[in-house]
């Protein structure tokens, strides 16, 4: 490694050695990575001769500073062997607070075409060797860093969903703790919202995001007294102004988790209706997050199928009923209909089933034996 390396915990040892490569390669006094947003360029590492050069990592200059943004809109070459000699750079900041007198980068493109931002080298002399064949050499190091973000990026997503799903488990373990039915019940309903999100044609992270929003849509309840949440007969308006705190709870809790804050909106607005007569906030249409749409048509249909201490539960097709009665009040009409299709298929594959069990049960069945069904 070359002197002057810059620790950073945004980067690591591969992209610094791939960096320490291209400076020295090229004779140069310093390389960094940069990334690039509309308005900024933020080095993310930088490998140096010295430590004359005074900058660190997380710096940021205004993209309209840099000679990489300048190269990106193609207003001159990618390798400048002296900026006083060129009629753009010789005038640029960077050249006269930096000293710059030399220069080659080249972008640095992710996997899935996402532009990321920059790898370029620097010197405080004019290097006349560099040519076309140093920006090819720079371009294979641009792929090389790409792979390392690359890289990290799925190390931390697949880090990243650990600790959401530790810390959504320990919000349910907790919640199983003062009521296991509504714990039970939530997870219940994680299935049948999964596979209404699919219906609708979420994409992975909607998909996730749902799964998590029903698991914790009741998870407010843990503030809720155990009187009321297992009272066997009719609410008063205090024990009602209780229970519908829960959402307003639910969210304080969920936002207070670093990993699963994003999700406090939605479990918020779980019993937000779509004509506008829900609560707490009384949002309306699609102002109310899809995954609450979706966790409160699943959760309701659940809700009906499932005895509880102040109701028995109804028939499955009364359930259903009482969706479709509901579209366009309650619940969002395109989430209802993902739902009974998700319902349709869910009960064929119970029919299957059943029947592959009567199958095995006529199989096995002594000779003369006619199997109950059940």
């Amino acid at each position: 490694m070359a002197s002057g390396v810059l620790p950073s915990s945004d980067t690591d040892a591969h992209v610094q050695q791939t960096l320490a490569v291209a400076r020295e390669q090229l004779d140069m006094d310093l390389a960094w990575l940069a990334e690039i947003d509309p308005e900024n360029h933020t080095l993310r590492t930088l490998v140096a001769r010295g430590d004359e050069w005074g900058l660190k990592v997380g710096n940021q200059v205004l993209c309209s500073r840099t000679y990489c943004h300048r190269v990106l809109t193609a207003e001159f070459l990618a390798a400048i062997n002296d900026t006083l000699e060129h009629p753009v750079t010789r005038e640029m900041p960077m050249t006269r607070e930096l000293g710059v007198r030399s220069y080659i980068g080249v972008p640095v493109v992710l996997a899935d075409g996402t532009f990321y931002g920059t790898i370029c080298c620097l010197s405080r002399t004019p290097n006349h060797d560099l040519d076309e064949r140093d920006v090819r050499f720079m371009k294979v190091l641009g792929r090389l860093v790409a792979r390392d973000i690359d890289s990290r990026k799925v190390v931390e997503g697949e880090r990243a969903a650990a600790i959401r799903a530790a810390a959504v488990d320990a919000l349910v373990v907790a919640l199983e703790g003062r009521d296991n039915y509504t714990a039970e019940h939530s997870r219940e309903v994680v299935g049948l919202a999964q596979e209404t999100a699919e219906r609708l044609g979420l994409d992975a992270e909607q998909i996730e995001e749902v799964a998590m929003v029903a698991l914790l849509h009741d998870v407010g309840k843990v503030r809720v007294p155990d009187r009321v949440l297992n009272k066997p007969g009719p609410l008063d308006e205090a024990e009602w102004e209780a229970i519908r705190r829960h959402p307003v709870d639910g969210e304080r809790i969920v936002r207070s988790v670093d990993s699963i804050a994003r999700l406090a909106p939605a479990v918020r607005a779980d019993h937000e209706r779509w004509d506008g007569n829900g609560y707490p906030d009384g949002l309306f249409g699609e102002d109310i997050p899809i995954a609450s749409r979706i966790t409160l048509a699943c959760d309701a249909f659940h809700a009906m199928i499932s005895d509880r201490p102040y109701r028995r539960a109804i028939p499955r097709q009364a359930a259903i009923e009482e969706l479709r009665r509901n579209a366009g009040t309650q619940f969002d009409p395109s989430v209802v209909e993902a739902v009974l299709d998700s319902l349709d298929i869910s009960k064929t594959i119970e029919m299957t089933n059943d029947a592959a069990q009567l199958t095995r049960r006529e199989r096995f069945a002594p000779p003369g034996v006619v199997p109950k069904n059940g």
